[in-house]
């Protein structure tokens, strides 16, 4: 007499799905000029494959195609493609530019991913994107680590002053800065509470032009500008965050922010100059002065996109003006011709993301309350769980925070008890 054993399921049914794609860039055939369009300036034919008849393709939150194989165009930039296949939860991954012919994602669905019923709600991805269809509504709705539970510095710095700067929406065919603002906004929470300026002290824009960098720094034959008006000589200490696109001026070598209204073909022009920045700030004679500068200067942005056009990512040598500040310290998100990427999961720029979470406790590595100087590059600098990983994991880049320091104090935070 045999006795029957149950079936051990998962043993029979390990891959479910698979998800793969796979790129040709070239220039658009008249054969390929009605697929469907993952955008309007969409022209790459990218091959969606999935052995699920089925499976619904989304391109950054867009239905674009239902279907088991198919073409779509896409434009080149980052995106977030999505597969929805009849019957199991929905993934996500990451595209990043440029494409080759070898790229491809691949989805794998185990048994554990079917949907346990008829209710797309127990499909986060696909139930967020039905309720809140809206994504900017989406992403103001779910919360991000270093978002909540800011810490309190122990005691406001009432001569203190910050300058804030986040600029997103460029002019011309200049790609955003996706996170820029969402950058600034938090930072200036964190400049607030973890570092205990006052708010009225604080100089904060969003898309700045040109003018408007010149009135805040000064300008190559006058430094006294708003922040100027702000410092209190001897006694204040000086914050000051930008997060946007930075661009190299390749006959100068010289690095430049860039307004929203500037044109990086033309940037010794219409840029702002760190030179000019750094020469200005040190003229404020303020009791130090802090520069977080979450740019790079390679010509690229952190999609991968160039800010020259026809051009390659540009090595510069700049040459570094930081030092004639007095108690200084510069922090920027990447050195060199290194790409200063995003952290599309955390919405915020990857060097962003990594100082704000230093700010709420993480680098104060032997919890004592205090966060130095040096436990601040220590952790935006780790190889292991730091800014370089990330940069890797996330991205397949190098990326290393530049850290310059001119007899700061080695004491920037002390939390409240």
């Amino acid at each position: 007499m045999s006795t029957n054993k149950p079936l051990n399921i998962s043993l029979l049914l390990f891959t479910v799905l698979v998800f793969s794609a796979c790129s040709s860039v070239g220039v658009l055939s008249s054969e390929n000029e009605y697929l469907p369009k993952a955008s309007d300036d969409a022209s790459i034919v990218f091959q969606l494959n999935s052995n699920v008849p089925r499976t619904t393709f989304y391109v950054d939150g867009k239905e674009v195609v239902t279907a088991e194989r198919a073409k779509i165009l896409v434009n080149g930039k980052a995106h977030t493609i999505t597969a929805s296949p009849e019957g199991y939860r929905s993934k996500e991954e990451y595209l990043q530019p440029p494409y080759d012919k070898t790229n491809y994602l691949r989805f794998t669905f185990m048994i554990g991913d079917k949907l346990n019923t008829d209710d797309d709600t127990s499909d986060p991805i696909l139930a967020d994107r039905q309720r809140k269809p809206d994504q900017a509504a989406v992403e103001k709705q779910t919360p991000v680590d270093i978002e909540f539970d800011i810490p309190k510095a122990n005691k406001i710095n009432t001569d203190a002053v910050g300058v804030i700067i986040g600029n997103k929406d460029y002019s011309k065919d200049i790609p955003n800065v996706d996170y820029a603002v969402n950058d600034a906004a938090l930072v200036k929470e964190y400049f607030i509470n973890t570092l205990g300026i006052k708010p009225g002290n604080i100089i904060y824009e969003e898309n700045a032009g040109k003018a408007t960098f010149d009135a805040i720094f000064g300008n190559e034959n006058n430094h006294m500008g708003k922040l100027h008006n702000f410092v209190k000589p001897g006694k204040s200490d000086v914050y000051i965050f930008y997060s946007g696109h930075g661009s190299p001026d390749v006959n100068s070598n010289s690095a430049y922010m860039m307004p929203i209204d500037s044109d990086p073909a033309f940037v010794s022009f219409s840029g702002y100059s760190t030179d000019l920045l750094y020469g200005n700030l040190s003229k404020l004679n303020a009791k130090s002065v802090a520069v977080f500068l979450d740019a790079c200067f390679s010509g690229a942005s952190g999609s991968g996109e160039m800010l020259i056009k026809n051009a390659s990512p540009i090595g510069i040598k700049v040459k570094n003006k930081a030092l004639t500040i007095d108690n200084s310290l510069i922090i920027t998100a990447s050195s060199g011709e290194q790409i200063a990427s995003w952290y599309p999961h955390m919405r915020h720029g990857l060097f962003t993301y990594f100082l704000l979470k230093g700010f709420k406790g993480e680098a104060d590595l032997d919890n004592d309350g205090i966060l130095t100087k040096s436990e601040l590059q220590n952790y935006l600098t780790d190889q292991d769980d730091g800014i370089p990983y990330f940069a890797r994991r996330l991205h397949n880049r190098i990326q290393t925070p530049e850290i310059i320091s001119n007899e700061y104090e080695e004491t920037l935070i002390k939390y409240k008890n």
